[in-house]
């Protein structure tokens, strides 16, 4: 059985330029998520052809406020390209 993944979408101003520059959307997915999870989720929440997938795997690392120390968690960002001429309605 298929699991549906989360998508949260990244709403930057790199993450906007990607959109509307090169048709690449970024999106936060669960850190087990495959290229190929990713991409079908895509295609099915979005009604789009994904033409590439590429991942970014961010490493938890120690920051502080103050006199205060913690941990931030452990991050898989996905740009996702998709066909020339489908558009993703996020940041319209």
């Amino acid at each position: 059985m298929e699991r549906m993944l989360k998508l949260t979408k990244v709403l930057t101003e790199k993450a906007a330029w990607r959109a509307t520059r090169h048709n690449d959307y970024t999106f936060e997915v669960p850190l087990a998520a495959s290229k190929g999870e990713i991409a079908n989720a895509v295609e099915q929440q979005f009604n789009v052809t994904v033409r590439s997938v590429r991942t970014i795997r961010r490493q938890s690392a120690q920051a502080r406020f103050r006199q205060h120390r913690f941990q931030l968690a452990e991050r898989k960002l996905a740009i996702v390209g998709i066909a020339l001429d489908q558009k993703i309605a996020i940041y319209e």
